[in-house]
């Protein structure tokens, strides 16, 4: 190959190396046919296992089991729990079938009614309160922080339901009540 190569070069022929041919005189395997048996059939590999071996597959195999059958179990579950939801859902249906949607309607505004109107009174009771402390203890000169840290120990929500209370926030309050009083 090397040898063609170098006579083209010498003598000046461009013709390139042919690919196909072959120049081990055609003998695909020079070495003898190393990749499969004469009789044309693939060699078996036996492989020996030992008894630990085999205890180790069996533990393998019976945890894979397990897994498997707790993850049925729980797609039963799963499948009974949505029937439960399913039964739960129509007997609902049938009961506001049942009664008349301008009924239930009625009875849900009344409810809303009744129920900001008393909040709105308590709200107001506990704003009257929290402001009373407020004016108590800023009249012995008591910092807003420590009104503020006060009202906390206290377990007084603040006006919204979030959060906590924060001297700045009781320095305003203090501010509108020395307005209102003015």
């Amino acid at each position: 190959m090397v040898d063609d190569f170098i006579h083209n070069l010498r003598t000046g022929n461009t013709r390139r190396y042919d690919r196909n041919r072959r120049y081990d005189g055609g003998n695909q395997y020079p070495n003898g046919d190393k990749r499969r048996p004469k009789d044309g059939k693939l060699p078996v590999r036996r492989m020996s296992l030992d008894a630990d071996q085999f205890v180790v597959i069996k533990n393998a195999l019976e945890s894979v089991a397990e897994a498997f059958q707790q993850q049925a179990n729980a797609a039963k579950r799963r499948a009974a729990a949505k029937e439960s939801i399913a039964e739960s859902m129509k007997s609902i249906a049938g009961f506001l079938e049942s009664r008349q949607a301008s009924d239930i309607l009625d009875a849900l505004k009344r409810l809303a009614d009744n129920d900001q109107t008393g909040m709105q009174a308590s709200l107001n009771a506990d704003r009257d309160k929290v402001m009373s402390i407020i004016q108590e203890l800023r009249d012995r000169n008591i910092s807003y922080e420590k009104i503020a840290l006060h009202l906390e120990n206290e377990g007084i929500p603040t006006f919204s339901g979030k959060g906590q209370w924060r001297g700045q926030t009781i320095h305003r309050l203090h501010q509108r009540l020395q307005t209102a009083n003015s």
